[in-house]
């Protein structure tokens, strides 16, 4: 998927799975882009952001997820051979990630793989409750913020 000019996507579900591109796997963007829920799955880009690389266009983003709904935006099994296994920005493209993300298996030749390459672990993003042996364990406190699972 490229997103340019106009162009605007709100993804609150679905997947976009097993796509190859130069940059941007899964989705290039230079504008703004929301993914709320759904899944960016095994994408390959042979340069960076083997699910969606943000451009360096003044007007592009990633706002990802959305907390407290109860969706996941799940990013897994994608590959970059440069950099940026889930996700790419270049310079100046902010990502935002508002809760809720999970990024699994994604891996890079490079740098920013977004996950260990054991296929075992997970980075978790946005609000849950602790697991036991964190602290607070087994109580109602909710985590704002990230976990690596081990």
């Amino acid at each position: 998927m490229y997103v340019q000019h106009r162009g605007k996507v709100n993804m609150y579900g679905g997947v976009i799975r097993g796509n190859e591109a130069l940059r941007g796997g899964g989705m290039y963007t230079d504008k703004i882009v929301y993914l709320f829920a759904g899944t960016i799955a095994d994408n390959l880009s042979y340069s960076y952001g083997g699910a969606v690389s943000s451009s360096s266009g003044s007007n592009a983003e990633l706002h990802i997820g959305s907390a407290g709904n109860g969706n996941t935006m799940l990013f897994s099994g994608n590959r970059a051979i440069r950099a940026g296994g889930a996700l790419y920005s270049n310079t100046c493209s902010p990502i935002i990630i508002y809760g809720n993300a999970e990024f699994k298996n994604n891996r890079s030749e490079s740098s920013g793989g977004a996950s260990a390459p054991a296929e075992t672990k997970v980075v978790k993003i946005g609000v849950f409750e602790p697991q036991t042996g964190d602290n607070g364990a087994g109580g109602k406190q909710e985590i704002l913020g990230m976990q690596y699972a081990n």
